[in-house]
């Protein structure tokens, strides 16, 4: 099951995959340092190693 920070950090990422950044990579960052000290086990960091980000 995943949680609220966890989808609209998925949400985030594929914006800025898509060339639409909606947040700065700074603060993308700290949501990311957030779910990693709330959720160490979660499915986004199990994915996030396979993602290719774009040229």
């Amino acid at each position: 099951m995943s949680t609220y920070l966890e989808e609209r950090i998925k949400y985030y990422d594929e914006e800025y995959r898509a060339g639409r950044a909606l947040i700065s990579d700074k603060q993308f960052d700290q949501l990311e340092k957030n779910l990693l000290r709330i959720a160490p086990k979660c499915d986004y960091f199990n994915k996030q190693n396979n993602l290719i980000l774009p040229s």
